[in-house]
Formats: structure tokens, C-alpha cells, sequence
């Protein structure tokens, strides 16, 4: 298999007859594309997030639309308060989909992700909770300033 290498292309030989063009982008790309800093994305690659990682003949980090819509899950894992062990659990079986169109059992796999996502929505609705107690609170104090204001005392 050769390997080729256009401006942010990335070619692979792999006959003589097929080769495949994939679209590659530079950390600092994905990092735009994301929102990640260049070192979350680094650190992500160093605890496993990212183990197919590919790198140019430089040593470079080279991603794909795939690995840009990949992280994208990670953020939207992390935005619901996941912490990194759980995200971890869940994407270590990686993408289930392939396993369910060749009719393997993703029960399990299923089941586990169902149960830490069940437990991030309860999280989130004690915290949507404690949200609306601290919004009434807030209008309840607004209104007491304007009162105040509009008291002849003032």
C-alpha cells in the first residue's frame, strides 16, 4: 500500500487499480471545526479517545470528517456532564452499527450505554431543578426592587 500526499488530501494506492482520496485536516483545523483547544484534542489521542489516529510521514496528526463528527459526540458526552471514565465506557466497544447490520448482539453494549445516559438525565433534571428554584428566587427579588422603586419613599 502506497501512501501519497496532496495539500490537505491524503491518498491511498492500495492496488493498481484502486485508490482511495480522503479528505484530511490539521489539528489546528479540527480545533476551529470543534471548539477543542489543540491540547484537549492531544490529550483526548493520549487516553485513548482517538487510537486510530493516522500521522503524515512528518509525525503530524492528520483527521477526517469522521474524526471531526467523533469528537463532536465527545463534546456533546462531555456539554451533558459525563465524565471521562464514563464516556470512555461508553464508546470502548467503538461504533456498534457495523456489529448490528452483520446481526451480532448489541444488547449489551446497548443496555450499558442506556444505563449511563439514564443516570446524566436524572443529573441533568436535579440540576434543571435547583435552576428553577434559583430563577424564581432571582424574580422574586427583582420584583422587590422594583417595588422599592416605585415606593413614594424612594
Amino acid at each position: 500500500m502506497n501512501y501519497y500526499y496532496l495539500i490537505n488530501y491524503y491518498i491511498i494506492e492500495i492496488s493498481e487499480r484502486l485508490v482511495i482520496i480522503v479528505k484530511y485536516y490539521s489539528i489546528k483545523d479540527v480545533s476551529n471545526a470543534t471548539g477543542l483547544t489543540s491540547y484537549t484534542i492531544r490529550y483526548y489521542e493520549k487516553i485513548g479517545f482517538l487510537p486510530w489516529l493516522k500521522r503524515d510521514k512528518n509525525g503530524v496528526r492528520i483527521f477526517t470528517e469522521s474524526d471531526i463528527k467523533y469528537l463532536e459526540c465527545l463534546i456533546f458526552f462531555k456539554k451533558i456532564g459525563m465524565s471521562l471514565d464514563d464516556i470512555k465506557e461508553i464508546i470502548k466497544e467503538g461504533c456498534m452499527i457495523k456489529d448490528f447490520k452483520n446481526g451480532l448482539n448489541v444488547h449489551d453494549i446497548i443496555q450499558k450505554r442506556l444505563n449511563i445516559l439514564d443516570t446524566h438525565i436524572q443529573k441533568l433534571k436535579r440540576e434543571r431543578e435547583e435552576l428553577d428554584k434559583l430563577i424564581a428566587a432571582s424574580v422574586d427579588r427583582r420584583n422587590i426592587y422594583k417595588k422599592i422603586l416605585k415606593s413614594p419613599l424612594t
